[in-house]
C-alpha cells in the first residue's frame, strides 16, 4: 500500500505538469509539443476513398525473426508463478460520493454521437464521427473554435496526439478499408498516410515512440466478435513510411480471440483476451530498437474479457459480473513488468473508465476509484459518457449531442475537476 501511495503521488505531480496553459486568443500557433503519453481514443468512423500504395513500405527482417519467439501463454497454467494479491477496501455499507467541480463549457458549435478527440496539453482537439466537422476547445478562455473539416466520415477510429499533430485511423461504411489521417492545428490543415501494407477491415492502433504500430483484427460473420489477427505494421511520422511487422506471438485457446495494443513508454504491449468464454489472457512485448516481440516474464493473470486503463505506469484490468457488481482483476507493473491481482467490490469497468490523476473514473457504471487508497465513490448523475471522454490532466472533458443513439442531452460539453484529495465523504 506504501508503494501505492509512493505511485499517486508521482501521478499527481504528472498531473500538474498537464494543466492548461495557453494564449486567450484561441490561436493554435502557440502549441507545443506534449512530451506526456500521447492521449489516444476510440471511436466510430469510415473513410470514403483509398490511397495508393506508397514506394516506401519496408518488410524489414523482423518478420522471420518475431515469428519463431515462443508463446508464454502456450505454458502450462500450472508453471506460472502465482501473482501477488492486494486485497482492495470493502465497499460493504455506504459508498460516497466523489466529491468535485462540474462546470459546463460554452455552447460547443457541433455537436456528436460518436468521434474522436485528443489533448494537446493546452487545448481539447474534437472530430465528428459522423461528417468529420472540428473544432478545438480552450479552457482556459472556455472557447470553441471551429476548424477544417476531415475529409472523411468515421467508423471504428481511434486518434492519437502525436505532440503536434492528430493522428486517426479506422474503416468506411463503404468497404474501402483502413484508412489514416495526419490533421495540424497550426496550418489547419489534413492529409492522407500512405496505405498500409497489408488488407484488413478492423484495427487497432498505439501510438509510441514516435511511430504508430497498427493491428489488424478480423470480425467472425459480422458479429462484432473480433478474431485472428490480419497484419501489424508501423508508421514512421518523420518518414511518413510503414515498416511491415510480424504478429505478436500469442495465441488464446478460445474460438473468439482478440489482441488489444497498449502503450507503455516507448514499448508497445500486446495483450491477447478471449470472448464470449473467457480463457486466460497472453502477452508480449515489442522491442522500440528491433521492432521484434518477445514473451512477457509473466502471464496475465486474468481470464475476464476486459480493455485495460493506464493509471501512472499502471495498466489496469477491472470488470463487472452480470449483476453488475465489481469482480475485481489485475494490475500489470510497466516498470517491473509484474502483475499483481486485485480484490475490489467496487463496480469498475476498465474498458469504459478514464483516468484522473489517481482515481478510475468508471462511466459505464457511475462509480469511481481511487487507486492510491483503495477507495470506492459514487459519482455525481450529472456525470456521464460523451461522445469523447477523455483527461486534461487534472479534469474529465466529455463532448457530445447530435440527435441519434447513445447519446443523451442535447449538443454540450463539460469538465469535471474531481477532489484529488478526497479523504472521505
Amino acid at each position: 500500500m506504501i508503494l501505492r501511495g509512493v505511485i499517486a503521488a508521482l501521478v499527481l505531480v504528472g498531473a500538474l505538469v498537464l494543466q492548461v496553459s495557453g494564449r486567450g486568443d484561441g490561436s493554435m500557433a502557440d502549441d507545443a509539443p506534449d512530451a506526456s503519453r500521447p492521449s489516444s481514443f476510440s471511436s466510430a468512423g469510415q473513410s470514403t476513398t483509398s490511397m495508393p500504395a506508397p514506394t516506401c513500405v519496408d518488410t524489414g527482417p523482423a518478420a522471420t525473426a518475431i515469428a519463431s519467439t515462443p508463446s508464454r501463454a502456450q505454458a502450462s497454467p500450472a508453471t506460472a508463478a502465482t501473482p501477488p494479491t492486494v486485497p482492495m477496501a470493502s465497499q460493504q455499507g455506504g459508498v460516497p460520493v466523489l466529491r468535485g467541480r462540474s462546470t459546463s463549457t460554452s455552447r460547443p458549435p457541433f455537436g456528436a454521437r460518436y468521434g474522436i478527440g485528443a489533448w494537446t496539453g493546452k487545448r481539447v482537439i474534437v472530430v465528428n464521427g459522423q461528417d468529420g466537422r472540428t473544432a478545438t476547445y480552450d479552457p482556459l478562455t472556455d472557447r470553441w473554435r471551429e476548424r477544417s473539416r476531415a475529409p472523411i466520415d468515421f467508423d471504428l477510429w481511434q486518434g492519437f496526439w502525436t505532440g503536434k499533430e492528430l493522428i486517426a485511423i479506422g474503416d468506411g461504411y463503404d468497404g474501402s478499408g483502413i484508412r489514416g489521417l495526419r490533421y495540424d492545428p497550426r496550418s489547419d490543415t489534413w492529409r492522407d498516410l500512405p496505405e498500409l501494407p497489408f488488407r484488413t477491415r478492423y484495427v487497432d492502433a498505439v501510438w509510441a515512440d514516435g511511430g504508430l504500430v497498427v493491428l489488424g483484427r478480423r470480425d467472425v460473420d459480422g458479429d462484432g466478435l473480433w478474431v485472428g489477427q490480419d497484419g501489424a505494421a508501423r508508421y514512421d511520422l518523420a518518414s511518413d513510411c510503414w515498416t511491415e511487422l510480424s504478429l505478436p506471438p500469442i495465441t488464446v485457446a478460445t474460438e473468439y480471440t482478440s489482441v488489444d495494443l497498449y502503450v507503455a513508454g516507448e514499448r508497445v504491449v500486446a495483450i491477447a483476451g478471449s470472448s464470449p468464454d473467457p480463457a486466460p489472457l497472453a502477452m508480449s512485448i515489442l522491442d522500440p530498437d528491433t521492432l521484434t516481440w518477445s514473451a512477457a516474464r509473466e502471464t496475465p493473470p486474468l481470464s475476464a474479457r476486459e480493455r485495460g486503463i493506464w493509471v501512472g505506469d499502471e495498466l489496469w484490468f477491472l470488470g463487472v459480473d452480470d449483476d453488475q457488481q465489481g469482480r475485481g482483476g489485475a494490475v500489470w507493473d510497466a516498470m517491473t513488468d509484474t502483475w499483481t491481482t486485485v480484490r475490489t467490490g467496487c463496480p469498475i469497468r476498465s474498458g469504459s473508465s478514464v483516468a484522473v490523476g489517481s482515481l478510475v473514473l468508471s462511466l459505464w457504471t457511475g462509480y469511481a476509484l481511487d487507486s492510491s487508497t483503495a477507495q470506492c465513490y459514487r459519482m455525481r448523475g450529472d456525470i456521464r459518457d460523451g461522445a469523447v471522454s477523455l483527461s486534461t490532466g487534472d479534469s474529465l472533458f466529455t463532448w457530445s449531442g447530435s440527435p441519434g443513439e447513445d447519446v443523451r442531452g442535447p449538443r454540450a460539453a463539460s469538465l469535471y475537476r474531481p477532489d484529488l484529495r478526497q479523504g472521505g465523504p
